[in-house]
């Protein structure tokens, strides 16, 4: 399907340079191919700013694109601010009024408002929502866990209310008579969310763990939400020449962010019970934005032998995934569709991951990577042994899945563009 060049307003929490996570760098080059194809693409972010004022937004660029950037400095006056917040609201109005985009694009909400999609539709606008996470459903950033990383169905009202207390602001609103406050701002949020979500043209999902999840707690309906696999700037992570192993050690990486729920602990715990000759353990990613974790990971590891590299720019990753022989994602919750999985598969680099979500999706056992217990040191260092103990293991795990290319998903997103705003089916075009 042909026609003029649209104009699209993506949302989301940040943007590069300064942030480098799976959703941030999907946007980056979803909105950079459909510029090349001839589409006017904007970005709206916030970014902290630490001592200057949150009602600062400005324009900016960033390797040609435009980017509309608001000043959050990660911090919410009440429970109501983490998901309705009336600065963000009258931001988002000033971008929509100067870029006057045919369809907005929702990557990722965190530090903005769930009032957009209205604010949208008060414009006559269309609204895309790609699911990158769980937020929607799970206060705490979307993870699905509770106190003590303990997985979550959810939502419960009750138990979410008593989770959300130990990390948000007390609500501002009165609750109904014997109702725990944070019980009420909960199901409040949870009516808004679906309230919310029913106005969403689309919904798409990375995953089907994703989409199954949404669909099942009857946040979305089925036929308003489509799995479809983020497109990878393929050629850009061409596969580097493998570096030789001058060292004889299994050669092991993590790379992304360094925070707690990415479970950066859990391969540092399980090296440590490794043969400190018989393996090199890489980190990378950026040191700085959670040092008491940093710290702590420090502190843990037990030799040289397991190295916190640093940050790394996203062009870099061919070369950093060249010079390992596994990666390890043990992240804490179900995750979605992580970036970094489908960067290994481009690299030829099996992985071993967690035995749950999207991350089991993504790592079939016994092909492309294994699995381990999620938030099982013990059982990750068992599964690293093997590939010390059982000679051709490592190179058995070959057999990676295709990924696809960001054209390809440009391009079918465009097929869906144009088929919502001439009023066709929500799921109609290509999957």
């Amino acid at each position: 399907m042909t026609g003029r060049p649209l104009a699209i307003l993506f949302v989301i929490h940040q943007f590069l340079p300064k942030h480098i996570a799976g959703s941030e760098v999907y946007t980056f080059w979803l909105a950079k191919t459909l510029q090349a194809l001839g589409h006017r693409v904007a970005i709206y972010t916030t970014e902290a700013h630490g001592g200057q004022s949150t009602a600062i937004v400005r324009r900016r660029e960033h390797d040609g694109l435009p980017v509309w950037e608001a000043v959050h400095n990660n911090a919410f006056a009440d429970f109501e601010r983490f998901s309705f917040d009336p600065q963000k609201e009258a931001q988002f109005q000033h971008v929509l009024l100067h870029e006057r985009p045919d369809l907005v694009h929702i990557q990722h909400l965190h530090q903005h408002s769930l009032r957009y999609v209205d604010l949208a539709k008060d414009h006559g606008l269309r609204v895309v929502y790609t699911l990158h996470e769980f937020l929607l459903i799970c206060a705490r950033f979307g993870w699905l866990v509770r106190p003590g990383w303990q997985l979550c169905e959810g939502p419960e009202p009750v138990e979410c209310g008593k989770c959300a207390a130990t990390w948000l602001p007390a609500p501002s609103t009165p609750p109904p008579p014997g109702v725990d406050p944070y019980e009420a701002a909960i199901t409040a949020r949870l009516q808004a969310v679906r309230a919310m979500l029913a106005k969403v043209d689309l919904c798409i999902s990375p995953s089907a763990f994703l989409r199954d999840r949404f669909v099942q707690t009857g946040f979305v309906a089925a036929d308003r939400i489509i799995h479809s696999q983020n497109g990878m700037a393929t050629a850009s992570h061409h596969r580097v020449a493998r570096r030789a192993n001058t060292t004889g050690r299994l050669r092991i990486g993590f790379v992304g962010t360094i925070g707690e729920w990415k479970g950066v602990h859990l391969l540092i715990e399980a090296c440590n019970g490794l043969p400190a000759t018989a393996i090199e353990c890489q980190i990378w990613g950026v040191l700085v934005y959670f040092p008491d974790y940093v710290e702590r990971l420090r502190r843990l590891a037990s030799g040289p032998h397991i190295a916190l590299r640093g940050p790394f720019d996203n062009g870099q990753i061919g070369e950093i995934l060249a010079g390992i022989d596994v990666l390890v994602v043990p992240s804490l919750w179900y995750e979605n569709s992580p970036v970094t999985i489908q960067e290994a598969n481009l690299a030829g680099v099996p992985v071993i991951t967690t035995d749950r979500g999207g991350m089991a999706e993504h790592v079939l056992a016994g092909r492309n990577g294994l699995h381990f217990r999620l938030g099982d040191a013990a059982d990750l260092r068992r599964t690293l042994q093997r590939l010390l103990d059982e000679p051709g293991l490592l190179a058995s795990l070959k057999d990676f899945p295709p990924v696809k290319d960001i054209t390809t998903d440009a391009a079918d997103m465009i097929v869906r563009y144009r088929g919502l705003l001439a009023g066709a089916s929500p799921v109609a075009g290509p999957a």
